[in-house]
């Protein structure tokens, strides 16, 4: 009977018909540990797979069409997948016998978290109640885009959230667009957006959150209660103060009439002594959106008829000048305000000569001729703070001080003194002017130096058009500033890392914010792989100026550049023993880093491993069969390039030539030595020399003289 664990691969055997599609789900012996891959781009994972059967062929990994070596006596293979191909792939591969496979495939994601930038799509000098206002949100650089959420809030509370369909796995920049209807309960309210991707019971990554965009609405006044009108009953001689309080943005001026006649109080309160007569009082409260208006009709009876009058009486009209805002009596607006002080107000001018005087003044604007004195003579304040210039003569027949502006006009006062004030600076053209009149009628202002900046909402560094960044190529950036003033006091600058590549200033006098646009134009070099190109803001005033530099820094943008793969070494010859063990490498750069191939004949013995970058060729016990040459292969998107090893066989006996030629060497020297001896004792011989000895040491021989010559 067959063993019951040889029925999963029996029956896998019988139904796959190829050699390399997945396993079926219920009887795929391959466990991925993780099963699912989320990672940032970049970031290095280890992935297991792990095979429940163990008489197999072998197992490996396939990544993006890479194979490992097979590993056929373990039941798991490892594998280390560097997270940097956008559209990477992953299987493991389990070869049942030598006709069948079967595989399963790792679920990879890889993300980018995104960063994100808001800005109102166009600048509003005042955002009027009613007024559609939207923002726009851009989210940079995001992938993929269709696990991202787009959160916009109103303060802490979500008004609004996007999702996208995009299916691309590749990072892409989005925007999502927030549309409100500004109304007063919006003033000073805070709006953002928040960037995050979802990948459901796998996480979410940190968001991306924007800078907060408050938001100031301007609108009309409008009084705060009684908007018809007051009825005031007093008795005579009595002081009074007339309250007339109303709301709006910005803050607004107040007018005070009597009967028609115009009176020196600028303020929503206005002050009477010991009052006389019956008379209708009329207020006005404007700013720039408009005007409201309302009358307060002041009584005055003596003791008896204030005791007597019934609280739902009508009393008489004192005058009939016509007033804007008369006020018709209801019980409701019947109002007993008896005010009893010993309060004396400041002695002014009595307002009704001052309309009815002819007297014409003679006015000048020239300071050197003007004895005013401003301190300081020039301020630069940044949009929404508080500013004041305090004005001051020293001259003895001065009769009246004061500002005229548009925002913070004091009227006339007393000299010596007057300071205009603004406790939030929003309004771009703003001229006050400190005037005098002397005794003798002649008038004379000064005006002080007002400059009114705004640093940017958002400056973004962005490239033009979605193609890669290719060495040798030009790439432009932009870098874009929105909502910046006074222009004619910016200075825009590149940076490359830490080093200033380009400046720019600006010769517009437009004093409104206005949006910019920077280009830079970069020809890509490897060596900026890597770098982080910023853009910066500067709003420079001279020594006047606030200290620091009010400064707007971009995001930086991080080059890509993309460059063909490099070897890190030349083709060259291998020299192999037989029967020897030897390994070669190849490795090479290049961004996106490239896909290392061989190509070779095959062989029993030579098998391809991998480590780190590298890709090598090991071959175990060579033989004659493994000379020829091995070709590597570097591809990525942008080139290929290649570099060949070159196996030589050497013979067993070819491995010690030297030692022969070194033989034969001494061998030749020993005969050229032995052959010069024997010439040099032959030419000896020729000349006449000649030893003679005995054979026998005891010869006597007897010698002779040798003849001369």
């Amino acid at each position: 009977m067959q063993p019951l664990r040889t029925l999963g691969p029996l029956m896998l055997m019988i139904l796959l018909c190829d050699a390399d599609i997945p396993c079926p789900t219920e009887l795929n012996p391959l466990t991925l540990d993780p099963p699912v891959v989320i990672g940032e781009q970049g970031e290095s994972v280890e992935v297991n797979c792990t095979s429940n059967e163990e008489d197999h062929y072998g197992m490996n990994w396939r990544t993006s069409n890479t194979d490992s070596g097979f590993e056929d006596e373990k039941s798991f293979v490892s594998e280390f997948l560097q997270l940097s191909d956008w559209n990477m792939s992953a299987e493991c591969r389990l070869k049942l016998n030598e006709t069948f496979e079967c595989s399963k495939d790792l679920e990879i994601t890889v993300y980018k978290n995104p960063t994100v930038a808001m800005y109102p799509t166009k600048y509003l000098t005042d955002l009027v109640e009613g007024t559609l206002y939207e923002l726009q949100c851009d989210i940079l650089e995001v992938a993929p885009i269709q696990n991202l959420t787009v959160k916009w809030y109103k303060g802490e509370k979500v008004i609004k959230i996007d999702t996208f369909t995009n299916t691309t796995k590749k990072p892409v920049d989005e925007s999502s667009i927030l549309t409100v209807n500004i109304s007063r309960e919006d003033n000073r309210a805070e709006f953002w957006c928040e960037a995050q991707l979802d990948f459901g019971p796998h996480g979410v990554k940190r968001p991306a959150i924007s800078k907060k965009q408050p938001v100031s609405v301007v609108y009309g006044p409008e009084f705060k209660s009684n908007p018809k009108g007051d009825f005031v009953f007093l008795r005579k001689g009595v002081n009074v103060t007339l309250n007339c309080e109303a709301e709006g943005n910005p803050p607004p001026i107040f007018n005070w009439t009597r009967e028609g006649v115009e009176l020196l109080e600028k303020t929503n309160f206005l002050n009477i002594s010991r009052i006389n007569d019956s008379a209708i009082y009329n207020c006005t409260a404007y700013n720039h959106l408009g005007s409201v208006s309302k009358g307060i009709s002041v009584q005055v009876l003596n003791m008896l008829k204030a005791a007597a009058a019934p609280a739902d009486m009508t009393p008489p009209v004192a005058s009939t000048t016509a007033a804007p805002a008369t006020p018709t009596p209801t019980s409701e607006a019947l109002t007993l305000l008896y005010s009893e002080s010993t309060m004396t107000a400041p002695e002014t001018p009595d307002s009704t000569t001052s309309k009815t005087s002819t007297t014409t003044y003679t006015e000048t604007s020239s300071p050197g001729g003007c004895p005013l004195s401003l301190t300081p003579p020039e301020i630069v304040v940044k949009y929404g703070d508080p500013a004041s210039v305090n004005c001051t003569t020293s001259a003895p027949d001065a009769y009246l001080i004061g500002w005229e502006a548009a925002f913070g006009g004091t009227g006339v006062e007393q000299p010596p003194s007057v300071t205009w004030r603004v406790e939030k600076l929003e309004h771009w053209i703003v001229e006050p002017k400190c005037f005098l009149t002397m005794k003798n009628n002649e008038q004379c202002t000064v005006m002080p130096s007002v400059t009114l900046y705004k640093t940017p909402d958002i400056v973004l560094v962005s490239a033009i058009g979605s193609g890669p960044m290719l060495e040798g190529k030009d790439f432009p950036l932009t870098c874009d500033v929105m909502n910046v003033a006074p222009v004619q006091n910016l200075k825009l600058k590149w940076y490359r890392g830490d080093e200033i590549v380009d400046t720019k200033t600006f010769k517009n006098p437009t004093v409104t914010p206005v949006n910019l646009t920077y280009p830079l134009s970069i020809i890509s070099k490897r060596d900026y792989n890597g770098a982080a190109f910023r853009c910066v803001a500067e709003l420079h005033f001279g020594p006047e100026g606030p200290v620091p530099t009010p400064t707007v820094t971009s995001s930086p943008f991080i080059a890509d550049v993309r460059y063909p793969p490099v070897f890190k070494e030349k083709s060259y010859n291998k020299d192999v023993n037989q029967g020897e063990n030897v390994t070669f490498h190849c490795s090479a750069e290049g961004n996106p880093p490239p896909t290392i191939h061989w190509e070779y004949t095959p062989a029993v013995n030579v098998k391809e491993t991998t480590g780190g970058r590298h890709r090598n060729i090991s071959i175990t016990e060579a033989t004659s069969t493994n000379a020829g040459v091995y070709i590597c292969n570097a591809t990525n998107d942008i080139g290929t390039v290649t570099r060949s090893v070159t196996v030589k066989m050497m013979s067993k006996n070819s491995s010690s030539p030297l030692w022969f030629l070194w033989a034969l060497f001494i061998i030749l020297v020993v005969l050229f030595l032995i052959i010069s001896m024997i010439i040099l004792n032959h030419r000896r011989k020729k000349n006449g020399q000649y030893s003679f000895v005995s054979s026998k040491a005891t010869d006597d021989i007897p010698m002779t003289d040798k003849p001369e010559a």
